[in-house]
């Protein structure tokens, strides 16, 4: 489940990063103004951050349970509006969502994959990342027991395991009449994705690593705008509102479209300023 946010164009730079994800820049045609830049530019490394519900898959984890064994459909939707509205917090409306849960874990969890559809094409960009030593982060507002359970259903366990969870915790009583997020910090929203993603730049191996962000949602945006590259699932809000506000991104359909975009991505296209079709400093 990720929190909605209000929209607003101030939330997302219009302008990328200098030179998204490339790999030896290095050329004697480059301008001598970009010479300072060029030993930064060498060898940059690549993190990639994707959503979950709504990214890798097309259901919301959270919604499932809360509409079969929590608060309802109909309350569920009117604690979304809340949050849109600004009336609650999305921290303090998921905690009623969770707390109406009475069902026990691993119950929970069968109807979960019951319902769940994976985007077709994961399981092969998956694969790709892993055959290009490409880190694959999950980032999001649900709960990791529940995340790292369905990553595991869907791609097994050795292959879930190469995948970081960067979301919050909970802690489930064994009945299942308890169900408590535990936050990741202390931000409105229990999770500041921008900030977790700040954080991983600074702890690269490489100075100046190219961040891409995989999402589905405006509540993406947060985390989004740290990106150099963005990706945003076609036909859905995040799209549409990249679209309305004039935010460089590459719109997909299944993660086949995202192994394609990162595998065509030369540095002949960034030198000629061609990638994306805007100015780039």
């Amino acid at each position: 489940m990720s929190p909605p946010i209000v929209d607003s164009p101030e939330l997302f730079p219009t302008k990328l990063l200098e030179t998204p994800m490339v790999i030896d820049l290095g050329s004697d045609s480059e301008p001598e103004d970009r010479k300072e830049h060029q030993d930064q530019d060498q060898d940059r490394e690549i993190l990639i951050f994707s959503d979950f519900d709504g990214t890798i898959f097309m259901q919301d984890t959270g919604h499932i349970l809360f509409d079969s064994h929590g608060c309802g459909a109909d309350r569920r939707k009117a604690l979304d509006a809340q949050i849109s509205s600004g009336e609650r917090s999305f921290r303090k409306v998921s905690e009623e969502m969770w707390g109406s849960l009475d069902i026990p874990f691993g119950k929970g969890l069968e109807i979960i994959k019951g319902q769940l559809e994976i985007d077709p094409a994961f399981r092969d960009f998956h694969a790709y990342c892993l055959k290009q030593k490409i880190p694959f982060n999950i980032i999001s507002a649900g709960l990791k027991p529940i995340l790292r359970a369905v990553l595991e259903e869907f791609l097994g366990a050795e292959q879930a395991k190469h995948i970081d969870i960067i979301s919050n915790d909970a802690v489930i009583s064994e009945d299942g009449t308890a169900w408590k997020p535990i936050w990741r910090d202390d931000t409105p929203h229990g999770h500041d994705k921008a900030a977790s993603i700040k954080q991983a730049r600074a702890a690269a191996t490489m100075s100046r690593p190219v961040i891409v962000f995989i999402g589905d949602g405006v509540s993406d945006l947060p985390g989004a705008r740290e990106a150099d590259i963005l990706f945003a699932r076609r036909g859905l809000r995040l799209h549409e509102y990249c679209i309305e506000n004039n935010i460089p991104h590459i719109p997909f359909d299944t993660f086949a479209d995202i192994k394609r975009e990162i595998q065509r991505i030369s540095k002949e296209e960034i030198r000629s300023k061609k990638y994306f079709n805007v100015p780039l400093p």
